[in-house]
C-alpha cells in the first residue's frame, strides 16, 4: 500500500473504516498502514474524535504539500 495515497484517503474520510473500505482494504491494514506513517513522520497525525479522526496540525500540513506536489497539474 502506497503511504502517502493512505493518508490522502484518511484526510477526505477522517475515518479508518470508510478509508478503508475506499482502498479495498480491511481495517486492520489501514491501520497498519497509519502506523508506519505515524512512525516516519513522528507525529501522531491523526487523533480520535467521536468515530472519526481529526487531523494534527502536522497531517494538515503535510496534505497541504502532499497536494502541491502530488497532485493534479
Amino acid at each position: 500500500l502506497n503511504l502517502l495515497l493512505a493518508f490522502s484517503v484518511l484526510m477526505q474520510e477522517r475515518n479508518v473504516s470508510r478509508a478503508a473500505e475506499r482502498l479495498l482494504l480491511g481495517q486492520p491494514g489501514l491501520s497498519a498502514a497509519l502506523r508506519r506513517l505515524r512512525e516516519t513522520l513522528d507525529d501522531e497525525l491523526f487523533v480520535r474524535v467521536g468515530r472519526g479522526l481529526q487531523p494534527t496540525p502536522r497531517a494538515l500540513l503535510n496534505d497541504r504539500v502532499d497536494g502541491r506536489h502530488f497532485g493534479p497539474g
